[in-house]
């Protein structure tokens, strides 16, 4: 089960994307997507909190690389994979609190442009996984989470490096900003008809999850958490089980360690710590999740998170009770 791969030391790499193009709206204007109102935030901000908020617990040193696309960086060219961090050597920020402040300095000196191209931000998270794939000490299982508004302008690149990708341990969770059509996107979530590349060649299992974060305004984070981690326990399961990993061995005591420093570069300096103290009151409410029993076996694994929020801990609960089922 996905529980047995966690306890047994699963390393869980997040790596987050946000859409920088002109479609989103120019941030001057206040109907804009990426408006910044020092007053409330905006609709990237909201999502990016909430989002990942649930998948920062699970990944396993609390560095998350964080990248642009579709926007010009320093009033430079377009470009589709871009570091926040403005260093592509050093792309890793620390926490949700860090990718909060990343993103708050990128839109204040990222002119937006385009068009939308999503390959090249898939082709990092393919990186990372192809790295983790030849790692043979230990499990390493990356997520890239994308945050767009919806349209994408390179469907076939696209359908083809998910369907190559769909080997590797990797998932690709794609968010919906705003209230375009997303249709496009939940094609590629794939649950009813497999992707097939160019030359007919058929995903071997899905590995992309949609979740339209309008869907969730006004509701507990506990359907965000349930929507977001809806499939990424079964996906990872299914990728270790097709490599012939049925259970892993139990995992080794080892003595607790310090929580992982970030190594500032120049460039990332300058942001801050922590996030401003005004995101606070954005997070969903979770007064409606169950109370879900911790198993006495999840102790051990529980002291790999850190600042885990409550809701994203009963979902994280809940998904291995359902594959323990299973």
């Amino acid at each position: 089960s996905f529980f047995d791969f966690i306890a047994a030391g699963l390393e869980i790499q997040v790596i987050a994307a946000i859409d920088y193009t002109l479609s989103n709206g120019k941030p001057e204007f206040s109907n804009s997507l990426h408006h910044i109102n020092p007053y409330a935030p905006n609709e990237y901000q909201t999502a990016l909190l909430s989002v990942a908020s649930v998948l920062a617990p699970y990944d396993h040193d609390g560095m998350i690389p964080v990248y642009g696309f579709g926007g010009k960086p320093n009033g430079g060219h377009t470009n589709h994979c871009f570091p926040l961090t403005g260093n592509p050597a050093q792309p890793a920020v620390h926490g949700v609190d860090g990718l909060m402040a990343a993103y708050l300095q990128s839109i204040q000196s990222i002119k937006l442009s385009g068009p939308t191209v999503l390959q090249p931000v898939i082709q990092a998270g393919v990186a990372e996984a192809r790295q983790a794939q030849s790692q043979k000490d230990t499990l390493t299982y990356t997520v890239l989470l994308i945050l767009t508004d919806g349209v994408y302008n390179d469907r076939q690149k696209v359908i083809d490096e998910i369907v190559a990708a769909s080997n590797l341990p990797l998932s690709i969770i794609i968010v919906g900003v705003g209230q375009a059509d997303f249709s496009a996107m939940e094609e590629l979530d794939a649950d009813d008809v497999p992707l097939r590349s160019t030359n007919g060649t058929q995903m071997t299992r899905d590995i992309v999850q949609f979740v339209p974060f309008r869907e969730f305004k006004g509701q507990a984070q506990a359907a965000l958490a349930k929507s977001v981690l809806e499939e990424l326990p079964e996906q990872v399961v299914d990728y270790y089980h097709r490599k012939g990993i049925k259970k892993p061995p139990p995992r080794k005591a080892t003595a607790p360690h310090a929580a992982p420093v970030a190594t500032h570069s120049t460039t990332m300096s300058s942001i801050p710590a922590t996030a401003p103290p005004s995101y606070d009151d954005i997070v969903l409410d979770d007064d409606s999740s169950e109370e879900l029993p911790l198993p006495a076996a999840s102790a051990p694994v529980l002291s790999r998170f850190t600042h885990v929020n409550h809701c994203s801990l009963v979902m994280f609960v809940h998904q291995c009770q359902q594959q323990e089922i299973k």
